[in-house]
């Protein structure tokens, strides 16, 4: 018994011990995470495919929860391959770093093995022929592309390399702090996620980390042997340029060695060819005629051959200067990247900026050769011409020689003809080679106009980034600027005799090459000066006969602003053209091109002035055409006086020390004289516009309410600060940024006021017209009124009252609003695109509109394939723009087109309502399809909503769609037009306007009736206008019984044919109508040629009719009515008498 109890117990002990451990672990292995949690251990690709693998099998998460998962292990995925492409990189760059001595040292050695490749390029020269040369040559010239590019890409690596460290530490500094974000992340995994989607976070962290580690730990080795990897760079930059250099040698000898080829195949081709021509003097004429023209060929091959090896020279040097001038503009952007704006960058653009090809030269050189092309090209298809005209070989020799052979033998025909064969094959066979060298030639010439046209657009692309980039840096500082010293070697710079015999040189040399410019300029100069007292005299002449209505013209203002041009042209074509003249000289000093260039700008600048002076004169034609305020004109002219010969000289010697390729002394004259002009344009600024000067007093009496006026405060000052801002930024030594800003405020003053003076002429134009039509309706009244009084028998006594009286005087605000809010539209409009298009260079903050893209898509051609480009800002508000061009233009334009174009044709009022009404719908239509494809609405995109849209509308507003269709209907098929008379139902009245929907009709009372325009389409309309303006009046009276009728009737028609509105054809007619039940029913009826005078007309004839049948005792009678009373008795009738009152 005591043995028994524990031998029964200790299987089941066992059983519950096993089943407890294997619960625990069945716990432990369902709280277990499926994917591996350990943070120290790198991740590997198999964990995650073994982590794919159980997430796919796991039952207990939804779909929603695995796509997250999966997709934190995709991004662990991706960037596990970005780390192993790092690592893959930093294996190749520890290789690199481990063979760079020894290639250091072969690339700087094979750069001795020059000699060996001349040695084995002559070899083959000498032992090839020309077609051997030609394979050779289009070897080379793949090579020296490819070179080239390597060229290129090792260039932008060693910029990279060269300013480095700096940016690899803050590379490293990055990678260092995204480092310790990302453990932040680890030790800080969200505890309320499903465990699983914890762990594909923390893979995904694990892959960045990876990523990241491997980022910094190329970017320490980088950093560690930036040296070692600068000098391997330079030593590939300088093997690459070597080999460079030697293919441009050697192709540049293989092309030589060609060309002399074929001038020696060419001399002796036409040697040969002559001395055929002498063999040929025994010879026929035709045949002779056959070896001179190929002595001609060959020749003519010759000299080809010579002007083709020039222009491959000349191509050759222009590819090299193209890739040198690609080459280092891309240098020089990545060094401003790199280092920023810098006075060491401002000195290395400014030396690069001098060192640019000349940009007129090559566009002169680009027109000539454009010239022999097209010449080349002519004669190489007259070439094929002739030879397709004489056909086959035998066919040719046997028109030749068919007069020829008719009385020789047998044996002389022969012999003859075989040297007809032979001349004519030789004269094939040279026009055949002629015809390849021209065509050779011709690509030569192409490919050299296009290789300069690329030198010309990159070296202005260069200009116009050296600009950008110089604006803001510093060219000298403020002691140089105000040096005494450097002044004085300035002014000996400029007064130096032998700079201005450098000018004279230049201008005698220049004035022999271009002799037909000079004879123009001299002539151009003697006719100024020679017109000149005519032009004094005329302009007076021109401005008295404004004044009358009769010889008022816009061509009497447009003539005496040529006269007035002329009057102050002398000095100015003086200028220009011999600034003009020397820049055309490309051989010419560098201070002959910045006399040229001053000349012009300050020729340019003088003209502007003079005549603003000119215009403000007491018999200008501001103040007698444009009728200018005098006080205002005098006060500007009395300033511009002494503005002019002050601020003219010192502009000169600004653009003159701002020239190219000029001394640092000559930039302190340019400072010295934009300080000194600059203070005189704040004195003219300050004299002329300050509020208690007389301008601005004349200008507040004429209109004190004036928006500029109201705003003195604001743009006065900033005209002063102007003239201080540029004085400062010179002094500072800001000298480009100061140049580019005075051209600029230069060119944005004298643009107002010329847009100003376009506008007022504008104005008078359509003043002038208005005022002419005016004019000629007045006159066409008084012929009418002359007319009726001389049927009245009655003389007009003073005709000219009847003129004056309907004229008004000059006064600008009698002009059609709708012309002027145009005109002023126009102003504002070209005002902001002026002044947008002066400064838009040197705002580049405008340029964000570019950049800032909205989430819309729009179609746009490009390369002809329709691209997805995305709608940017610029997009929209140029489409605003558009959209609001489109209204005021549809609203105002045909007001416009009214006044000065429509009235002179010969078109009737309705017929001008429809072109104007239809001319809106036609603006209002392109402009809303072009603000539409800008903004982005592409019909293809829009078209399914639009017939959405047409099917809702149908049902909705089909009675707004049909009123809209029926006036399109109006205006085309024009049933009714606007002053017709019309009846609809029981409305009568005159039509007043067609609009989209209804139409104004405009009764006899002055009421006006708005009738959709569906009814006129309808319903049924009497048009009493449409085809003939003839109309019918019946005048109904009565007579009284016993009246003589034909008397009455006689009377009728004699009192119609005395109205003069009567037409007397159709003749009027009167006719006894009825018996009436008091009178006899009489009618007239007569005719008017129109209804302007119908009810008029009509009172007439009654009066008239009324007075003449009073005087005959015709009686018109009134209704009368017969009373009969019946009853059977008698009436009794009994009179009571009234009782007294007692």
């Amino acid at each position: 018994m005591s043995y028994s109890s524990p031998i029964r117990r200790q299987p089941l002990t066992g059983l519950l011990i096993t089943l407890l451990c294997l619960s625990h672990a069945l716990i432990a292995w369902a709280e277990s995470p499926s994917l591996p949690l350990e943070q120290s251990q790198p991740l590997t690709r198999q964990q995650l495919e073994l982590a794919r693998t159980n997430i796919d099998q796991e039952t207990a998460l939804d779909a929603t929860q695995k796509a997250r998962i999966h997709e934190l292990l995709e991004q662990a995925g991706n960037w596990l391959g970005q780390a192993d492409m790092v690592r893959g990189e930093i294996s190749r760059l520890q290789k690199q770093i481990r063979d760079a001595p020894q290639v250091i040292q072969d690339l700087r050695a094979s750069l001795d093995h020059d000699t060996d490749v001349d040695k084995a390029l002559e070899k083959f020269i000498q032992s090839s022929d020309l077609a051997a040369l030609e394979i050779r040559i289009s070897k080379e010239e793949l090579n020296l592309t490819q070179a080239r590019d390597n060229q290129k890409t090792q260039l932008e690596e060693l910029s990279t390399l060269l300013a480095g460290s700096k940016q690899i530490s803050s590379e490293i500094a990055i990678r260092t702090d995204s480092l310790a974000q990302i453990q932040s992340d680890i030790e800080v995994l969200p505890q309320n996620e499903l465990k699983q989607i914890r762990q594909a976070r923390l893979m995904s962290l694990q892959a960045r980390k990876a990523l990241r580690e491997a980022e910094f730990d190329l970017l320490t080795l980088r950093l560690g042997n930036l040296s070692l990897l600068t000098n391997l760079s330079q030593a590939r930059r300088d093997a690459t340029i070597a080999h460079v250099s030697q293919l441009q040698s050697s192709l540049k000898r293989l092309n030589q060695a060609a060309a002399e080829i074929r001038e020696d195949q060419a001399k002796q081709a036409r040697q040969a060819a002559e001395l055929l021509e002498q063999e040929t003097t025994n010879l026929p004429l035709p045949l002779q005629n056959i070896a001179q023209e190929n002595a001609k060929s060959r020749s003519e091959l010759e000299q080809l051959v010579y002007w083709e090896k020039r222009v491959l020279q000349q191509l050759t040097t222009a590819k090299g200067k193209l890739e040198q001038l690609q080459s280092d503009f891309e240098h020089s952007k990545q060094r401003v990247e790199v280092v920023g704006r810098s006075e060491a960058i401002g000195k290395m653009l400014s030396r690069r900026y001098a060192a640019l090809p000349s940009l007129r030269s090559y566009r002169r050189s680009s027109a000539k050769r454009k010239y022999e092309i097209n010449k080349a090209t002519d004669r190489q298809i007259e070439i094929e011409e002739l030879l397709l005209e004489r056909g086959s070989l035998s066919d040719h020799v046997e028109a030749v020689t068919r007069s020829i052979l008719e009385d020789l033998s047998g044996q002389e025909k022969q012999h003859l003809q075989k040297q007809a064969f032979s001349l004519a094959g030789a004269r094939r066979e040279a026009l055949n080679e002629l015809q390849k060298a021209y065509g050779r030639y011709i690509g030569q010439l192409t490919s050299l106009d296009l290789a300069e046209r690329q030198l010309l657009n990159i070296s202005e692309s260069y200009i116009d980034f050296i600009n950008d980039q110089l604006l803001w840096v510093s060219s000298s500082s403020v002691s140089q600027v105000f040096s005494p010293t450097r002044l004085a070697s300035g002014i000996g710079w400029l007064v130096s005799p032998e700079h201005w015999r450098e000018v004279g040189a230049d201008l005698i040399t220049t004035s022999r090459h271009n002799v037909h410019f000079a004879f123009i300029l001299l002539f151009t100069f003697l006719f100024v000066v020679w017109k000149q007292p005519f032009a004094r005299l005329q302009i007076p002449n021109l401005a008295r006969a404004t004044r009358k209505i009769s010889t008022d013209s816009i061509s009497l203002t447009l003539k005496a602003l040529f006269y007035t041009l002329v009057k102050v042209m002398a000095l100015p074509v003086v200028m220009i053209g011999t600034g003009l003249l020397l820049r055309s000289q490309p051989t010419a000093a560098p201070f002959t091109l910045a006399m040229a260039t001053s000349l012009i700008t300050v020729g340019i600048t003088l003209t502007a002035a003079l005549m603003l002076y000119q215009l403000c004169l007491p018999e200008g034609v501001g103040t007698r055409h444009l009728r200018w305020n005098n006080k205002i004109c005098r006060s500007l002219a009395q300033e511009l006086r002494w503005a002019i010969p002050v601020g003219a000289p010192f502009r000169f010697l600004i653009a003159l020390g701002a020239g190219d390729s000029l001394p640092a002394d000559a930039l302190v004259i340019s400072s010295t004289a934009t300080i000194v002009l600059m203070i005189v344009f704040i004195i003219f600024t300050y004299r002329l516009l300050r509020k208690q000067g007389s301008l601005m007093i004349s200008w507040s009496s004429i209109n004190p309410n004036a928006l500029l006026l109201q705003l003195h405060f604001l743009w006065f000052p900033f005209l002063i600060l102007i003239g201080v801002g540029l004085i400062f930024s010179t002094g500072l030594g800001y000298m480009t940024l100061t140049l580019r800003l005075l051209d600029h405020v230069e060119s944005t003053i004298w643009f107002f006021i010329g847009l100003f003076t376009l506008r007022e002429l504008l104005l008078r134009y359509l003043y002038i017209a208005e005022r002419r039509l005016r004019y000629q309706n007045a006159l066409q009244r008084r012929d009418e009124l002359r007319a009726q009084r001389e049927q009245e028998h009655q003389q007009i006594e003073d005709e000219s009252s009847v003129i004056t009286t309907e004229i008004p005087e000059l006064n600008f605000d009698a002009l059609s609003e709708q012309a002027k809010r145009l005109v002023r539209f126009g102003y504002l409009l070209g005002s902001v695109i002026g002044a947008w298009l002066i400064w838009s260079d040197l705002l580049p903050a405008l340029d964000f509109l570019d950049n800032i893209q909205l989430p819309i898509n729009t179609s746009e051609m490009v390369d002809g394939i329709v691209t997805e480009t995305p709608l940017t800002l610029r997009d929209i508000i140029i489409g605003i723009v558009i959209l609001i061009v489109t209204f005021l233009a549809a609203k105002n334009l045909p007001g416009v087109l009214e006044i000065t174009l429509l009235q002179r044709l010969p078109l009737e009022s309705g017929a001008r309502y429809a072109l104007t009404t239809l001319l809106q719908y036609f603006i209002a239509g392109i402009g809303l399809i072009i603000a539409f494809s800008l903004i982005g609405f592409q019909w293809s995109n829009i078209q399914w909503l639009v017939a959405a849209l047409g099917v809702g509308l149908g049902f909705g507003l089909q009675e707004i769609v049909a009123n809209f269709v029926s006036g399109i209907i109006l205006l085309f098929e024009r049933p009714i037009r606007v002053g017709d008379v019309v009846t609809l139902d029981s409305t009568t009245g005159v039509v007043s306007r067609i609009r989209i929907r209804a139409t104004t009709i405009t009764n006899y009372d002055k009421q006006e009736l708005l009738i959709p325009n569906k009814e006129f389409i309808t319903g049924r309309v009497i048009n009493w206008t449409l085809t003939d303006k003839v109309n019918r009046i019946i005048i109904n009276v009565g007579v009284a019984y016993g009246t003589d009728v034909n008397k009455a009737m006689e009377l009728m028609v004699a009192a119609a044919h005395e109205n003069e509105n009567v037409l007397q054809d159709p003749k009027p007619v009167a006719t006894f109508e009825a018996f009436g039940d008091s009178a006899l029913t009489l009618l007239l009826r007569t005719y008017l040629g129109s209804m302007d005078n119908r009810l008029a007309t009509i009172t007439a004839l009654h009066t008239a009719i009324n007075d003449k049948f009073s005087e005959a005792g015709i009686e018109i009678p009134f209704p009368q009515r017969d009373l009969h009373v019946i009853n059977s008795s008698p009436l009794d009738s009994k009179l009571n008498t009234p009782t007294e009152p007692r």
